[in-house]
């Protein structure tokens, strides 16, 4: 508990970063090689 609000505190003081964020932003895996391939907004699966 104490983690998520540090993380809540980190949030709300410097904005979304891969280690406090939102879903609006996206972060790639800590272990992601680059470039990373941009993931479009928009849906195929119809």
């Amino acid at each position: 508990m104490q983690e998520a609000r540090q993380r809540l505190e980190q949030l709300r003081q410097n904005g979304p970063s891969p280690e406090a964020f939102t879903f609006k932003k996206t972060f790639p895996p800590p272990d992601a090689e680059w470039p990373l391939a941009a993931i479009e907004d928009s849906c195929t699966a119809y």
